[in-house]
């Protein structure tokens, strides 16, 4: 399927520099019914959430599904701004990136289908919005996961900072707490000493004081 789908891809692509934008969109809806069991239409209109039912079995989460639905939006996302300005990219983008961390947290295997770049691009695209907490709450739950704790904690700064409530800071203060109890190297290698972790955890237990 994967494979299909690189092909299909090239296709459509090539379509699209022909300028047959009509003919690219029938060909990527012939292999989203074929393979995935939608069309475009579903997949641009449905909710990350019920998209994320959707792709569900029995079994619980189907993961390869739910990354090359993912990608299918992140093309389209990448096509709108193109076509349209970056603004229009943004819904594409936004579910785009609530599916590839849905199939992480999921166990998704990075080696039959990487997606861990897909996800970066995603979130410098996404930078300049300002992102609802439950979004926030998983891009710093996938960072933490990834070891890469500075860039939650810039994360978790910019949500206290801006419409962040008690909410975010109890989860900024969990992450500090457990980086707390890990060992310094790999506070380290994730670009986070303890000292800093430590200022982090402050601060944050200050702004609760604050708010209380």
């Amino acid at each position: 399927m994967i494979q299909q789908f690189t092909n299909v891809l090239g296709e459509v692509l090539g379509l699209r520099k022909q300028h047959k934008q009509e003919l690219a969109e029938a060909k990527l809806d012939e292999w989203l019914g074929r393979s995935l069991g939608l069309s475009l239409s579903l997949l641009k209109s449905l909710s990350e959430k019920d998209l994320i039912q959707l792709l569900s079995n029995a079994n619980g989460l189907e993961t390869d599904r739910l990354i090359l639905a993912a990608r299918v939006l992140k093309e389209n996302g990448d096509w709108a701004a193109e076509d349209t300005g970056p603004e229009s990219a943004y819904p594409y983008y936004h579910k785009a990136l609530r599916l590839y961390l849905e199939a992480h947290h999921n166990g998704a295997n990075d080696e039959l289908q990487p997606y861990h770049e897909q996800i970066g691009e995603l979130l410098d695209s996404l930078k300049p919005y300002v992102l609802e907490p439950e979004t926030l709450s998983e891009i710093c739950r996938y960072l933490e996961a990834e070891g890469r704790f500075a860039d939650a904690e810039n994360y978790y700064g910019d949500w206290l900072e801006g419409h962040g409530g008690e909410h975010a800071a109890e989860q900024a203060e969990g992450f500090y707490r457990r980086l707390l109890a890990m060992e310094d190297d790999r506070l380290e290698a994730g670009q986070l000493p303890r000292d800093e972790v430590e200022d982090g955890l402050s601060w944050v237990q200050a702004k609760r004081e604050t708010r209380a």
